[in-house]
Parts: C-alpha cells; sequence; structure tokens
C-alpha cells in the first residue's frame, strides 16, 4: 500500500469517525457532570475562559486577574471532586459558572468528554479560551487584548489559534518555587528555555506537533517521548466541535493550525512544590498519562542550562521564533 493511499485513510478516518466517537463520549458522560451555579452572564459573553480544575483554589486568585486583563468576559470552571477551598472561593463570583464532575478524570479522556459536554452545551458561536489552572496565556501584539485578537481573527476568517507551551522555572529546585495565594507566578519562575524544540507536522490532523523545552532536555532522553507542547486554546466554538487529546488536537482538522507558527504562548507554571508533589503521587499519576514515571527525580533538578533564558515581555518569545507576532502570518 502506497504511503499517498495510507494518508489519505488517516485524513478520511480522522474526519469521519473522530467526531463520531466524541459525540458518543459525551452522551455516556453526560451525566457525571452538573451544573453548581450558571450565572446569567454567560450567556451574553463573546470569550469564555473554560478550565477543569481539582484542589486548586491557591491558583485562582492569579488566574481569574491574568485572564481578566486579557478582555476574558466569563470563566467556567470545571470542578472534579476537590476538596480544598476552590468551590466556597468561586461560589459567590459574579462572572464565574460552575460544574461539578463525579469519576474518573483519566475514563473521561481526562475529562475532555466533560469539557466537550459544557461548551456545546453554552459556548456555541463564543470564543472559548481552554487553559489549565496553571498556564498563563501571553501574545505579541499592538492589538490590546484578547477581545481584540478575536475580532481581528474573525474578520481575517480564522476560527482558533495556536499556542506553544512554555514550561517555566527558577534557578532553585521546584520544591522552593513557593507561590503565595494570589501571586503572579511570574515573579518565582521567570526563566524558559529559548532553543530544544522540535516540531513535525502530522498530515491527516492539520497538527504540528511540538515537543522537547526543558523537560525534553532533562526527563525525556528522546525527545518525542515527552509531552506535547502544542495545544490550540482559542476556538471560535460550534456545537460540533471536540476537543480530541487535551487541547493539543482539535476536530475539525482546519481549526489545528496546519504548518503556521504558534502566535499564542502558555506560560506553564508546573514547577511548583504543589505540582511536583503530585507528579510523584502514585494516585495523581494513576489520573494522568505515563509521562509522569519520567518525573522521578523532578524535585531535586535544577533546571538552569544553556538554553535558559530570562523572561520579561512576549517580545522575549518571538525573539527566539518561539511564537510569530499576531498580524505578522498573512
Amino acid at each position: 500500500m502506497s504511503e499517498r493511499v495510507v494518508l489519505f485513510r488517516e485524513r478520511v478516518g480522522f474526519a469521519l469517525l473522530e467526531p463520531v466517537k466524541a459525540h458518543v463520549r459525551r452522551i455516556l458522560k453526560r451525566r457525571q457532570i452538573r451544573p453548581v451555579v450558571i450565572r446569567p452572564g454567560l450567556q451574553s459573553a463573546h470569550l469564555v475562559a473554560a478550565v477543569m480544575v481539582k484542589n486548586e483554589a491557591h491558583r485562582l486568585p492569579a488566574l481569574l486577574r491574568h485572564y481578566r486583563r486579557l478582555g476574558v468576559e466569563h470563566f467556567i470552571f470545571i470542578d472534579n471532586e476537590s476538596t480544598d477551598t476552590l468551590l466556597s472561593l468561586l461560589i459567590g463570583v459574579n462572572d464565574v459558572s460552575i460544574y461539578r464532575a463525579e469519576g474518573s478524570f483519566s475514563s473521561a479522556r481526562y475529562g475532555l468528554d466533560w469539557l466537550n459536554t459544557v461548551l456545546s452545551r453554552h459556548c456555541s458561536g463564543k470564543w472559548v479560551v481552554h487553559v489549565d489552572a496553571d498556564e498563563f496565556l501571553v501574545f505579541d501584539s499592538e492589538l490590546p487584548d484578547l477581545l481584540s485578537v478575536c475580532a481581528w481573527l474573525k474578520k481575517s476568517g480564522r476560527r482558533s489559534l495556536q499556542a506553544i507551551m512554555i514550561d517555566m522555572y527558577s534557578d532553585r529546585k521546584a520544591t522552593q518555587n513557593v507561590v503565595r495565594e494570589g501571586q503572579d507566578p511570574l515573579e518565582v519562575c521567570s526563566l524558559f528555555d529559548a532553543t530544544g524544540y522540535e516540531r513535525h507536522h502530522h498530515w491527516a490532523s492539520a497538527t504540528t506537533w511540538v515537543k522537547g523545552g526543558v523537560r525534553g532536555r532533562l526527563f525525556f532522553p528522546d525527545r518525542w517521548e515527552g509531552p506535547a507542547l502544542n495545544k490550540t486554546p482559542l476556538v471560535l466554538w460550534r456545537r460540533r466541535y471536540a476537543y480530541l487529546r487535551a487541547a493539543h488536537l482539535i476536530w475539525p482538522r482546519n481549526l489545528n493550525g496546519g504548518l503556521k507558527t504558534a502566535e499564542l504562548a502558555l506560560l506553564h507554571f508546573k514547577f511548583t512544590p504543589s505540582a511536583s508533589a503530585l507528579m510523584v503521587d502514585e494516585g495523581h499519576r494513576a489520573q494522568h498519562t505515563t509521562e509522569y514515571r519520567a518525573y522521578d527525580n523532578i524535585r531535586d533538578v535544577i533546571m538552569v542550562g544553556d538554553e535558559t533564558r530570562q523572561y520579561r515581555q512576549p517580545a522575549d518569545l518571538t525573539g527566539h521564533g518561539l511564537i510569530a507576532r499576531i498580524g505578522s502570518t498573512f
């Protein structure tokens, strides 16, 4: 069988089978989620952030502040049975709606079945920013905020924007990167790897996979065994759309960006005491991918290397070729 035939079959399979599987999974898992509070502002919002959380109350003040500053008008939090103060922190906030998800995070495809259900229910016709609680979106542009970026995208006939995830760290061990509740994590972790990223384009899904960075350098001698760093976090949602593999892969394929250089970055604050403790916790590992098995010594590693640079502004990422300036790819 020729390579061309194989590629064609992969593309047809992606186009026809993936949406059916995602729809079936939404039906099967929808009883696992229930609304806790749906605020009136959700219906009228043009730009909504959707975040899946579990025991991350300490991250939320800084997260809310950052995305409000970007222009997010409403937040949907999907809470997988948190036992900390997360619910009490969010329940009275006017621009926050909350869903409760009960069940196994991993068996719900790491929460994607819950997420796709909620987005299809509430966000058709809205711009959606899908991020984790430890991800801060940034971009380099003359446009003042994310709402302006969305308007520019719509005018340009685009329905999505791609990001590269940049792992942030410090010159200390991860266990010493203490971020106080409400503190900007950039005040603690402001270093990143400027080089050491590899890209591979997958034709069938029109996805450019990115791997490497500091996790590739320190924990994965074969970078392609490491975590994916490409994401599609910003989408003008339609009811039939579906995330398929975290935010790394989405259906339909034309949302995945093709060969374009990412124009967004997600500053990823994974190397903190609480997060590093979870990486070596067996119960937590059981709910996540096999990637976590590589982090046995994460609490003892100093991450600074020849690739390390200081982050001050999004233009630092543009200067190293990690992202393109918004407006420069046409």
